[in-house]
């Protein structure tokens, strides 16, 4: 598979640093640089390789069109901003994609499965095995990003428009839907089972046809799942 050369340019630091921890856990992408500085950016694509660019759309210095426009290489961008006012305009730059900040990893790798590599075919957004303990996700909690590893998750409970997350070490309570970790969570063995409820099939103790077991708790497989989990359930045994 191609490796993708990436930059992160975002005056954000902690931003920045969620987009690289993201990255560092996607097999084809390799972080060559970060800069908080659009114009160092602009110097260092002068005379370094890079297929792929993270860019903030809205900087002090020099505005996202701005630097697409400088630039002038080859590059994909994958735009990430605050302002979602923006994400009309930046797809007329001919961008891969665009994220809404706080970036959510399962949206990330939507984002970056849309990548091309020098072959111009689309890479298998492919996720780390069970044991790679480099997949975390920043969940916002009241106006701080907490830093979750997903392998650790044992369930993700739906309360209104709150996700309940608990993991082995700690429970946290974001705004978010369960619709937006499903798909990307299934493949890392957390799956849906109820309306209100997605566990983790790492750490299950026991179970039944109506019931799983982790962490002393009981979790109701609802009826539309029921089908589907005792599959993968069967698939376990």
């Amino acid at each position: 598979m191609d490796i993708l050369k990436c930059i992160i340019v975002e005056d954000e630091p902690l931003a920045a640093e969620i987009i690289a921890d993201y990255v560092s856990s996607v097999p084809f992408l390799e972080l060559k640089a970060s800069f908080t500085n659009p114009v160092e950016a602009l110097h260092w694509l002068m005379q370094n390789p890079t297929d792929v660019i993270f860019l903030d759309i809205n900087m002090p210095k020099i505005k996202g069109n701005e630097f697409i426009t400088a630039a002038k290489g080859d590059f994909q961008y994958i735009i990430t901003t605050a302002y979602q006012e923006f994400a009309v305009d930046s797809y007329q730059w001919g961008v891969v994609d665009y994220l809404l900040k706080p970036v959510d990893f399962a949206r990330f790798m939507i984002a970056v499965g849309k990548l091309k590599t020098k072959n111009n075919v689309s890479p298998a957004p492919l996720l780390p095995s069970k044991q790679d303990n480099k997949l975390y996700q920043y969940f916002n909690v009241n106006k701080n990003y907490v830093k979750i590893c997903v392998n650790d998750i044992l369930y993700i409970e739906s309360v209104k428009d709150y996700l309940k997350i608990v993991t082995i070490n700690q429970s946290i309570t974001t705004k978010a839907k369960m619709s937006d970790l499903e798909p990307m969570y299934k493949l890392n063995q957390i799956i849906r089972i109820h309306r209100s409820f997605m566990i983790n099939l790492n750490h299950i103790v026991s179970f039944n046809h109506n019931e799983i077991f982790i962490a002393n708790q009981s979790f109701p497989i609802g009826r539309q799942y029921k089908d589907a989990v005792n599959k993968v359930l069967g698939d376990l045994v």
